[in-house]
């Protein structure tokens, strides 16, 4: 009897606002308080929007993720069900529907997701530092000599960032 290896779990995703937008809360609300001049509109504006851009997109790619799962689950018995009726020489078994172009287009969607979402990531992480930093993820990366939050970006980079962006990049420059 052939069997397909089981599929992973998805992991837990959390019901509550990423900690980056809790603490754009507080600083913004905590701000408010003591403004009565709206001193800092500009910036009470942009400590409630990019957050929250931030998290659309986060939940965008959470939404993808978990639809890509479904169809994996979907595929998955379909092929452990034709595994069964074939032979023991059975090098291969091939799936091929709309369900599996469904895949690619969210799987592409959950990339571009998790792109927009690290862009938004850097420039809301910009407002740590005194200098202007560059508004994009790889770009905030390669800045030199700084400390805290960009060494936690960077050790991301390294460990799952750079994978994504190249998937994404041969989606939308190299595949046709």
């Amino acid at each position: 009897m052939k069997n397909l290896i089981p599929l992973l779990n998805l992991p837990k995703f959390s019901a509550r606002s990423p900690k980056i937008v809790q603490v754009f809360d507080w600083i913004r609300l905590d701000l408010n308080k003591n403004d009565g001049s709206n001193k800092y509109a500009e910036f009470y504006w942009f400590a409630r929007e990019y957050p929250r851009c931030y998290k659309y997109h986060l939940d965008c790619a959470e939404f993808r993720l978990k639809g890509i799962y479904k169809k994996y689950q979907t595929a998955h018995n379909h092929l452990s069900h034709e595994l069964q009726k074939k032979d023991k020489k059975c090098l291969g078994l091939a799936y091929s529907n709309q369900q599996t172009y469904e895949i690619y287009w969210d799987f592409e969607a959950f990339l571009s997701a998790i792109d927009t979402a690290l862009n938004l990531l850097a420039r809301i992480i910009g407002t740590a530092y005194h200098e202007q930093m560059p508004p994009s993820f790889n770009k905030l990366c390669k800045k030199k000599k700084l400390n805290s939050p960009i060494i936690i970006l960077k050790k991301a980079q390294k460990i799952w960032v750079s994978r994504m962006k190249n998937y994404r990049d041969c989606f939308v420059h190299y595949a046709s």
